[in-house]
């Protein structure tokens, strides 16, 4: 008889310690603390989710599926802390495989004893963590075309808020996901009665999307003369480019850090010094930047977390903004290849290879036009 299908993987999270050396070793920016972790059940998985997934990571990472690094530990020696978290989860001791996204700041880990069906559980598990963070819609679109994940999901709450199989949620789960949905629990008994009170707030999401800087949108901003200057804008210019972006920007935005490796040699860096011609500063309080925070109050009065990126060598700066540190880093650098491009533009330089970066081309085109309009 036919071998019987894998039963769904189990999909759970993982805290470690933040002074773990893999947080800051392993990437550009720190990784997080925490990680989505998946284990195939009975050391196999369901051949359809199986062989979906690198097409999932492809979906969700764009050409940055190509940078993902899987990292084998059979036996917990490189990473304990990591198997001591297994561990407890599961109450065995089972060979991990990480996928780790330096380019994003993103990890995940796959269990399982074979060290194939480890890899690819390592990928769903990264594929999970990479949905979990989607806008509802982008999430219910992610659903339609891969069910079998967002089941594994939605069991235990890796999916963003508004998105469910209620009337209510602003995005509805399909039906292959919703028969699968946890069952609410029982209805606590009312409280009694109170004097009536103001009514209740908008949820959060409906208040902060009024306040925030418009998404994908770039917005010109100058630092006064007399703002004081951290070390990283010295010698730069008082005008930058911003760009604010939500959880698509991840997917959106992929392809930035090869759209500067073919901008900066148009611009006169060496091939050889490309990628340390740009740099990255990450301020998420203001502390580092307040005179940029303070013109971006100016637009928006919902404070939003910020990096900037600097290309001392040919005079430019950007800032990138979101609440997610690897969305802002994509969104800083999709902006400074625009600001790259309208830079060479305005020295006359070829430009052929917009052709190819048509997302850079859009945007600079977008940046031209929000400076003429003021």
């Amino acid at each position: 008889p036919p071998a019987k299908e894998a039963p769904p993987p189990k999909l759970f999270k993982l805290s470690l310690p933040e002074d773990m050396g893999l947080l800051s070793e392993r990437s550009v920016m720190a990784l997080p603390a925490e990680a989505w972790a998946l284990k195939a059940t009975g050391g196999r998985l369901p051949s359809s989710l199986a062989s979906s997934a690198r097409p999932m990571l492809t979906e969700l990472l764009g050409d940055l599926e190509e940078t993902v690094e899987l990292v084998h530990d059979h036996d917990w020696s490189t990473f304990p802390e990591i198997g001591e978290e297994v561990m407890a989860a599961t109450k065995e001791e089972t060979s991990i495989c990480l996928a780790i996204c330096a380019e994003v700041g993103i990890w995940a880990v796959g269990i399982a004893g074979k060290q194939k069906v480890r890899e690819t559980a390592a990928r769903l598990a990264l594929a999970a963590a990479l949905a979990a963070d989607l806008d509802p819609g982008d999430f219910g679109e992610f659903a339609e075309k891969w069910p079998e994940l967002a089941v594994v999901c939605s069991a235990v709450g890796a999916h963003p808020a508004g998105y469910g199989p209620s009337r209510g949620s602003k995005v509805k789960a399909p039906a292959a996901v919703a028969k699968h949905w946890p069952k609410p629990a029982a209805p606590q008994a009312a409280p009694p009665k109170t004097p009536p009170k103001s009514p209740a707030p908008l949820p959060a999401k409906a208040q902060h999307s009024a306040r925030m800087l418009p998404r994908d949108r770039p917005i010109w901003i100058e630092l006064p003369e007399e703002a004081e200057r951290p070390p990283q804008l010295r010698g730069l210019p008082d005008e930058a480019l911003v760009l604010a972006a939500d959880a698509s920007g991840v997917k959106k935005y992929s392809k930035a850090q090869y759209s500067m490796l073919k901008l900066l040699p148009i611009l006169g860096v060496e091939d050889d010094d490309s990628l340390a011609a740009v740099e990255f500063a990450d301020d998420s309080d203001w502390k580092t930047f307040p005179a940029i925070g303070e013109q971006l109050s100016r637009l928006a009065p919902e404070p939003e977390c910020l990096c900037v990126a600097t290309c001392p060598a040919i005079g430019v700066w950007a800032v990138g903004v979101s609440n997610r540190a690897k969305i802002r880093r994509e969104a800083a650098k999709a902006a400074l290849c625009a600001s790259m491009a309208l830079a060479a533009e305005e020295a006359g330089l070829d430009l052929s290879v917009l052709e190819e970066l048509t997302g850079v081309a859009q945007l600079a085109d977008a940046a031209r036009r929000a400076r003429a309009a003021g």
